[in-house]
């Protein structure tokens, strides 16, 4: 075999490569085998196949990898730090229900009414061929899908993955009625036809079938999460205070000056998230508008309008679910408010969920993040009515939005033999509810009821003023980590979402017990038989 036969796919025109350029390498190697000279036959052996596919591969990322986002993963460019065996992965739906209406395609009535399934939760999972810590279910915040858990923006693991990578089974779910678990088109269906219908009395129950629903823009969430929208020469608002505008002021990231407004954190600290990785407008030729669309003249910069992180934010469809009733909290009607029907379908599932896994391998973890934070609370209710409390093995709160335990029906006994840790980045503020939960978990352990760790993390602060018990847990201090500490990066201070992933599972494998024995992948892989591929040891 030549050097000229591995570089037989280097004589294909510019056009001929441009059409590659999307493809795998294994496509490469098929080219490569077709149109080599070498060998017997005129085609390459095996071996000089495998030997120009790894040529392509060195040229092709030479020819094409400057014109590839950074996200796009390729032959050179991975997500993962470092390559997985997995014994088991997939997709699966838990709970749903089916509901009767005349709405089910469209605002017109249906002569006959029909069933659509609703609230139903979709879950993705990996196993790992040999664990002895209790599977982690994730539950993403408010406007996100399970995706801002399996990889950051700008390429690279995300939370899921990096737990798996370390040895534990994964479960990420998106919240019922969003994402893949889908919504229930036919309450909005029901409302326009009685918003447009002739009778007035049947406007107010057309508006409450069609919610409002929470979706984050580029520059109210970037004010929420990554900075300020204001005059960068004052640090305020170019017309004054509570009047900025995305035609006047700027986008600027926490830290850019001493005028940075925010002091809860340290001065000149910027956020350690991706606002650099960027991906440009694709817009449909011959688009024909519906609403408002153009934008207009943004004061911009226009880069932090475009960040590739703004893709994966996607409306809180679950306002179109009903909400509920809870008999224990308070207040009992949990059915207003914006994450209302999110706390009464996710929590269901959640803890089906928990239970189904605690049958199969004695329990589960759950960790939420922000909007999912009730979630987790509202699931042990559920599990303690259910009886299953003892299938949850932990619960994990990141930067949580706000809820008491009488919020939950829930009392500080519920959590004796349940280990409790929340955790905050560098520009939220305490949660003065978490704190609550935190202190008086501590103070019925000082008392000597429950044995279960608790602690609440603040990653800006030094863990010796960590309120925890019965110790905290030793870990540095990380700075400049926002509300999405999952798709965190290294912007120069050392830490990211790997580190503060870390952190957490050195939380959990020092309080959280291990599984009694161990589950290994089956050799004999029972899988063409029915069986799940897995056995304990």
């Amino acid at each position: 075999m030549t050097v000229q036969d591995c570089r037989n796919w280097q004589s294909l025109t510019r056009a001929q490569q441009l059409a590659k350029r999307h493809q795998n390498w294994g496509e490469v190697v098929m080219l490569l085998s077709k149109t080599g000279s070498s060998g017997r036959g005129g085609g390459l052996t095996l071996g000089a196949t495998l030997i120009c596919a790894t040529a392509a591969t060195g040229a092709w990322a030479a020819s094409n990898q400057s014109t590839i986002p950074s996200f796009y993963p390729t032959p050179t460019r991975h997500y993962l730090k470092h390559s997985v065996n997995v014994c088991d992965q997939g997709s699966f739906f838990v709970g749903g229900m089916l509901k009767r209406t005349y709405y089910e395609r469209s605002s017109v009535r249906s002569a006959n009414p029909q069933v659509v399934m609703i609230g139903q939760m979709y879950v993705q999972f990996q196993i790992p061929m040999k664990f002895n810590d209790y599977p982690v279910i994730f539950v993403s915040g408010g406007a996100h899908t399970g995706a801002s858990l399996e990889s950051t923006p700008d390429g690279r693991e995300g939370w899921a993955p990096y737990a798996f990578r370390k040895g534990i089974p994964t479960f990420v779910v998106d919240q019922s009625g969003r994402g893949r678990s889908g919504f229930d088109v036919s309450a909005i269906h029901e409302g326009v036809a009685k918003l447009t219908d002739s009778d007035p009395s049947n406007d107010a129950e057309g508006r409450a079938l069609i919610p409002n629903t929470l979706v984050l823009g580029p520059s109210d969430w970037w004010q929420g999460t990554f900075g300020h929208l204001v005059n960068p020469q004052t640090g305020q608002p170019t017309n004054g205070p509570g009047t900025a505008n995305i035609f006047v002021d700027q986008l600027v990231p926490h830290g850019w000056s001493p005028l940075d407004p925010d002091t809860t954190h340290r001065p000149g600290v910027k956020p350690q998230f991706p606002i650099h990785t960027t991906s440009a407008e694709l817009i449909p030729p011959n688009l024909i508008p519906k609403g408002e669309q153009v934008p207009g003249t943004l004061a911009g910069p226009k880069d932090y309008y475009l960040l590739h992180y703004w893709r994966q934010l996607v409306p809180n469809a679950e306002q179109t679910l009903p909400g509920g009733q809870c008999p224990t909290c308070t207040p009992t009607t949990i059915s207003a408010g914006g994450f209302a029907s999110g706390h009464t379908w996710t929590p269901v599932n959640v803890a089906e969920l928990v239970e189904q896994l605690g049958k199969i391998y004695g329990g589960a973890v759950i960790a939420t993040h922000s909007q999912s934070g009730p979630i987790g609370h509202h699931a042990v209710r559920y599990l303690k009515q259910n009886g299953a409390l003892k299938y949850l093995k932990g619960l994990i709160t990141v930067e949580g939005t706000p809820v008491t335990l009488a919020n939950a029906g829930l009392t500080e006994a519920d959590f004796d033999d349940i280990p409790y840790v929340v955790v905050k980045g560098d520009y939220s503020a305490t949660s003065a509810q978490s704190q609550d939960i935190v202190n008086a978990l501590i103070a019925r352990r000082k008392a000597r009821n429950g044995s279960a760790a608790v602690e609440y993390i603040k990653l800006d602060e030094a863990p010796s003023n960590a309120n925890a018990w019965p110790s905290p847990l030793k870990r540095p201090v990380m700075e400049g980590i926002t509300h999405m500490m999952m798709d965190g990066t290294d912007e120069g201070l050392g830490n990211d979402s790997n580190d503060i992933m870390q952190v957490i599972l050195n939380w959990s494998n020092s309080r959280i017990p291990k599984m009694k024995k161990a589950i290994s992948c089956n050799k004999g892989d029972d899988r063409d038989r029915g069986g799940h591929g897995a056995k304990r040891r």
